[in-house]
């Protein structure tokens, strides 16, 4: 996959037109498509989107991962949807859960 369709997908991801980039941004929708041609380098502004939402996954991930390595033993038994599910709930409350039962968490 190219950058630019790499960014084209970011786009996608946060449910944002290029429109929409372009003004919030600050520059004229004809100048960010004109940046993003693809028969053009991608704009170093542009790469560094990239960068940044690769390392927000990345840290996502491992975030994940130690909530899983720290209370998966104890919520055995939950679907994959559910233990998502559980974990986003925990990541939004912002709190550290007792060692104790899934009510817990």
């Amino acid at each position: 996959m190219t950058d630019h369709e790499k960014f084209n997908n970011l786009l996608e991801e946060i449910e944002c037109s290029r429109e929409e980039f372009a003004d919030f941004i600050g520059i004229k929708y004809t100048s960010l498509t004109n940046q993003l041609a693809p028969s053009k380098e991608l704009p170093r502004w542009a790469k560094s989107a990239l960068i940044i939402e690769r390392k927000q996954t990345e840290q996502e991930l491992c975030e994940f991962f130690k909530f899983f390595r720290d209370y998966g033993e104890r919520l055995i038994g939950l679907t994959i949807d559910e233990f998502v599910k559980t974990y986003i709930k925990h990541k939004n409350e912002d709190h550290e859960p007792r060692r104790g039962s899934k009510k817990d968490i």
